[in-house]
């Protein structure tokens, strides 16, 4: 059986990581706001995994966790190694928090369409609350709104539902100009039970031209998604370490590479004390 011993030092100072373009802009008593967290940090918790384990019915319970993992896992690839936009929602009133991102720009002066994509999860304690669930994405030039897409959840028995935002055929008005930002606002509608949203994966693009992209990437050297690297992360890394192949990033692999190894350590160290701004 291999075995390793790691001896090392770190100097580390916590520092703020810059990889965070978005702002919170309003925020709803009862609302948390994520961003740059995984999935997996969401899904975590008595709230949503009342019994703490993986197994689901008939062996374990019915819970928010079980349905992501049997529903929603491999479904959505891209969130091994990125993040999301998230709120968390205490459900005692109707309630929004709203998100605006980095300045972008259209140079295009072509008469194309604007294609918009994006993933929206829709999570929550009682299936009930599904269909109060819904997310707005405002496309502002300048301040004027020039674009509004709706997508809301849908009744259902599954607590984890994944929409995709349709493909949006849209001739801008302006067609072209600095100083765009998307304005993200999750919402409910209605009292009730605890509930999620979040989203991922926005891609903004003018023919074969990509105008926006973000993928709310998780902070170097963060395996759990916390928005934080510390002596978990650490933890996770060491008792992985010569992991592979295979290794997630829940391993410690933060290269991508399936293995954990020295580059993942060290990416781990150089980022140790980091958290979200």
């Amino acid at each position: 059986m291999r075995q390793w011993h790691l001896l090392f030092v770190c100097g580390c100072v916590a520092t703020a990581s810059a990889q965070q373009p978005w702002t919170v802009d309003f925020v709803s008593p009862g609302v948390t706001t994520h961003l740059n967290v995984s999935e997996e940090f969401l899904t975590s918790g008595v709230t949503w995994d009342t019994d703490g384990s993986e197994v689901c019915p008939p062996g374990g319970a019915d819970d928010v966790r079980c349905s992501w993992r049997t529903n929603h896992i491999g479904v959505d690839p891209d969130h091994e190694a990125n993040g999301v936009a998230a709120v968390v929602l205490d459900g005692s009133t109707s309630q929004r928090g709203v998100f605006l991102s980095d300045v972008w720009s259209d140079p295009l002066n072509s008469g194309a369409i604007w294609w918009v994509n994006y993933d929206v999860h829709f999570v929550a304690a009682d299936t009930a609350d599904l269909s109060n669930l819904r997310v707005v994405s405002r496309f502002e030039h300048s301040g004027t709104n020039e674009l509004t897409l709706q997508i809301d959840g849908n009744n259902g028995v599954v607590r984890v539902q994944h929409r995709i935002a349709p493909q949006h055929n849209w001739f801008e008005t302006p067609e072209t100009g600095n100083n765009w930002q998307i304005r993200l606002t999750m919402r409910r509608t209605a009292a009730g039970q605890p509930a999620m949203i979040w989203v991922d994966n926005m891609v903004i693009t003018e023919g074969p031209t990509t105008l926006y992209s973000e993928t709310f990437p998780l902070i170097a050297g963060d395996t759990d998604g916390d928005c934080q690297v510390d002596l978990s992360d650490l933890a996770a890394l060491l008792g992985n370490f010569g992991a592979g192949p295979g290794a997630s990033r829940a391993d410690g692999d933060l290269d991508g590479d399936g293995d954990v190894d020295l580059t993942d350590l060290g990416e781990l160290l150089a980022s140790f004390g980091s958290v979200c701004p």
